[in-house]
Order: C-alpha cells, then sequence, then structure tokens
C-alpha cells in the first residue's frame, strides 16, 4: 500500500473510530441489540471511549502505526463480545483494514530516517482535523 493512502486510510478510520465511539455512547442498547452483544450497555459505552479515544489520537498523532494496532487489540475484543454473523463479519473486514494499514505504517516507519520521519509527521496531519 502507497504511504499516501495509507496515511489516507489511517485519517479515515481515525473519523470512523469516532463516529462508532459516539453511537456507542449515546445508543449502546441499540448498537447492542444489532450486534448480538453479550456484554452490558456500561461495557457498549466503555467500548465507546476506547473508539472515540483511538480516533482521536489517529487523527492528531504523527506516529499512527501504534493507534492502529491499538484498532486491532480492540476488534478484537469487539469479535469477542458480539454474536450476530452480521456484525462478526463486518468486523473482520475492518480488523483487515486496520492490520493492514498498521502493518504498512509500522513498516515504512522502521525504514525512514529521524529527519524524514519529522518531516513526514509534518505533512501526514488529517486534512480533517485541525492542526
Amino acid at each position: 500500500m502507497r504511504q499516501g493512502r495509507t496515511q489516507a486510510l489511517a485519517c479515515g478510520l481515525g473519523i470512523f473510530s469516532i463516529a462508532i465511539g459516539v453511537a456507542e455512547l449515546v445508543a449502546p442498547r441499540w448498537i447492542a441489540r444489532g450486534a448480538g452483544a453479550r456484554v452490558s450497555p456500561n461495557m457498549i459505552r466503555a467500548f465507546g471511549v476506547r473508539e472515540i479515544a483511538t480516533g482521536v489520537g489517529l487523527l492528531m498523532a504523527a506516529k499512527r502505526g501504534p493507534w492502529l494496532w491499538g484498532r486491532v487489540a480492540g476488534d478484537a475484543l469487539d469479535i469477542a463480545a458480539v454474536r450476530h454473523p452480521g456484525a462478526i463479519a463486518a468486523l473482520a473486514g475492518v480488523t483487515a483494514l486496520d492490520a493492514a494499514a498498521a502493518s504498512a505504517l509500522t513498516r515504512a516507519r522502521s525504514s525512514t530516517t529521524a529527519a524524514a520521519a519529522a518531516s513526514r509527521a509534518r505533512s501526514t496531519r488529517c486534512a480533517a482535523w485541525p492542526a
């Protein structure tokens, strides 16, 4: 995956995380019912807080790889909490995107010099998020 596309995907996943997190905070019972979740509404709210924190981290951090790996770990928790086959399939798809982007950013990060990384960090802010 090209670096520019990977950064754009990471930004999109950050916005997606915030949107899902808000939904989980505002309507935990509806989310739980739709996904066939085996957890309490308070646990769904906790998942929402995790999603929002991860989303903000993705939008603001210069190093997005660790935040994406955090999403992968969160996706595993989400998959463990749901029963509905459609929800599991959707989560598996998002997990694949998270893992692909995390892997690409981790590889790119490890193959650059400190000066190049600092220069790229300034130019990789998400366009939708204020500097």
